[in-house]
């Protein structure tokens, strides 16, 4: 995973670190560095599994409001 400039200064900033001593892990301490991007990249993972899972949930909810409507429906009609 190739991480931007960005990336770079947000993982250096959650590290309370400067940048430069985040390239020098990366030359010192490439398996801290290699942790670090499999957890973003398992995170962005997540955080589309969750977009996903939310987009179900509502398709679920607008389901279930006709299903209630019809079976309004029905119980009028058949009073």
């Amino acid at each position: 995973m190739k991480l931007t400039k960005k990336e770079k200064q947000e993982i250096a900033d959650s590290f309370n670190i400067s940048l430069p001593t985040f390239y020098n892990w990366v030359k010192t301490k490439p398996r801290l560095i290699e942790i670090i991007e499999l957890g973003l990249q398992k995170e962005k993972e997540l955080s589309l599994n969750i977009e996903q899972v939310d987009n179900e949930v509502e398709t679920i909810k607008q389901r279930l409001l006709k299903i209630e409507e019809q079976m309004k429906l029905l119980e009028e009609q058949n009073k």
